[in-house]
């Protein structure tokens, strides 16, 4: 999972964080078209005996999902469990971009919303979820998703369309903006010492910011739901994909608000270095990204490494701002 970058979510992480095993349900592995997701399938065929089974595309889901142009196929492999009378099921789910994205906004509802990474295990609810057995709507119910929400009903969980106001307190999960890995979240961290440690550093997955934000009924009969904003952010001095939320006040998103600045004016620079006198090519629509093909020379910079540092300092802006708009109330 390390070198390939894949994860696993669904009903195999709610079990995870339940303790709990459900005979019926297969594993969800997301990991990235292209040359790591056939790594991954060949790995299962030839180390871990599976039998490739059958390839769909994104089709699959839902026409309503909005993830679905977040996966290009899903395959099917199978291995039978002869110790058991049982078959072993493993879904590899081909994303078009980061995994995590599509975890993150393909699920009909937040108790399957958890991420287990080649390191560590990740639920993104778990107030709700692991300790009052609570999941609200990720998507407005339709006859696929109340079949679906009627099997975690038989499993335990009650479903509440969104937070009742009395509910909503700045300690709870359901909030306007979150990152995976947040304090608001649960980390479980393995044991990997004898593991190949991914390429892929940790604070990648840990600054993948999202959104929710509250969709109102508009018409009789429907009910409120969350919508998980989480928006592809990508530069040309960022080695790794993240997320952003796109349609909350700018102020209150770290990439839009304290990251953009700086890579725009690293990516000029960055190209003015290397001899680019007209960085106007420089594609600011698109997340800063370069209109047309571009090879990184050996020398390009990355700043990736740099996350963490700035997700702190703009923490801290924030609760300074806050302090002083409450002491300009006060």
């Amino acid at each position: 999972m390390g070198q390939t970058g894949a994860l696993v979510s669904g009903s195999f992480a709610v079990q995870y964080f339940e303790r709990v095993t459900w005979e019926e349900s297969d594993l969800d592995i997301f990991v990235k078209g292209g040359a790591g997701a056939d790594a991954f399938g060949k790995y299962l065929m030839e180390t871990e005996d599976y039998e490739f089974h059958t390839a769909k595309g994104q089709d699959v889901y839902d026409n309503n999902n909005p993830a679905a142009p977040d996966i290009l196929k899903v395959e099917t492999y199978l291995r039978s469990d002869y110790l058991n009378s049982s078959v072993n099921t493993n879904q590899l789910i081909h994303t078009t971009n980061t995994p995590a994205q599509t975890i993150l906004r393909g699920f009909y509802t937040t108790v399957v919303v958890n991420i287990i990474s080649w390191n560590k295990a990740i639920s993104i609810f778990p107030l709700p979820s692991v300790v009052h057995h609570k999941t609200y709507l990720l998507k407005a119910i339709n006859a696929r998703f109340a079949e679906q929400l009627a099997k975690y009903s038989n499993r335990g969980w009650r479903t509440q369309p969104v937070l009742w106001p009395e509910e909503a307190t700045s300690s709870h999960p359901i909030q306007a903006t979150r990152r995976v890995g947040d304090k608001f979240s649960w980390t479980i961290t393995f044991n990997t010492s004898d593991i190949q440690a991914s390429n892929v550093p940790d604070t990648v997955l840990n600054h993948l910011c999202f959104g929710l934000q509250e969709v109102r009924p508009q018409a009789p009969g429907e009910v409120a739901f969350y919508h998980i904003q989480a928006s592809l952010f990508i530069s040309i001095v960022f080695k790794y994909e993240y997320t952003y939320i796109a349609a909350v006040n700018s102020s209150y998103d770290f990439f839009v608000s304290f990251v953009a600045p700086k890579i725009q004016a690293l990516s000029r620079v960055e190209l003015l270095r290397l001899g680019f006198q007209d960085p106007r090519q420089l594609d600011d629509t698109q997340s800063y990204t370069l209109k047309g093909e571009f090879e990184f020379p050996p020398s390009w910079t990355f700043y990736d490494d740099e996350i963490a540092a700035w997700y702190s300092t703009w923490q801290q802006q924030l609760r300074s701002n806050d302090l002083k708009e409450l002491s300009w109330e006060i």
